[in-house]
């Protein structure tokens, strides 16, 4: 998967695991009063594999968001296919 030039090589699990550490997080940021999301939040930064992190603004995460959403429902969508087949 690619996004915003780097290349992220990733098992289903590992992406499975993504989504829902990037929907937690921007959860918890849509739900903090005290933040103005439209002022274009930088240094957001999400854990991907062990050790490694990455940086996303709010509008970039949240593009994101929507290529794992995406990548993960035609996944299950290919995986369903051929299990039913």
């Amino acid at each position: 998967m690619v996004f915003n030039k780097i290349v992220f090589d990733v098992t289903t699990l590992e992406l499975e695991k993504l989504q829902q550490t990037i929907k937690s997080t921007l959860k918890t940021l849509e739900q903090s009063k005290h933040l103005n999301l439209d002022c274009n939040l930088k240094d957001i930064y999400v854990l991907f594999k062990s050790e490694k992190q990455i940086s996303f603004n709010f509008q970039e995460l949240k593009a994101f968001k929507n290529l794992i959403d995406g990548t993960v429902f035609n996944l299950n969508t290919v995986i369903y296919s051929l299990t039913s087949a």
